[in-house]
């Protein structure tokens, strides 16, 4: 399933900022919408983050992800395998789930 997925999301990620990228192939639907920094405050302010962390979450960049698979057999996210080039062509760090939870643990 990786022959489908990382070619997807090599050639969409750099344009998700004008829109949601979305592809159905082979009997799966896969969506990849960018999150601005306003509606990740709203989102989180909403739920009473401080706003500490409401200026750090709005410095990075935020990808809601969606799946519908329509096939018999599994598909895997591997969110930590993923990587993300800038349209300038140099890599971007992906923050992973446990640097966050180091981050708010601080």
């Amino acid at each position: 399933m990786s022959r489908f997925l990382f070619p997807f999301l090599s050639l969409w990620i750099s344009p998700l900022c004008a829109a949601d990228a979305k592809l159905a192939r082979d009997g799966v639907e896969l969506s990849i919408s960018a999150r601005t920094a306003e509606q990740i405050s709203a989102f989180y302010g909403a739920r009473g983050m401080p706003s500490a962390a409401l200026q750090a979450l709005s410095q990075a960049c935020f990808l809601t992800v969606g799946l519908h698979n329509r096939r018999n057999e599994s598909v895997w996210l591997e969110p930590a395998a993923w990587r993300f080039i800038a349209a300038d062509g140099k890599p971007i760090a992906r923050i992973s789930r446990q640097e966050w939870t180091a981050r708010w643990t601080a």
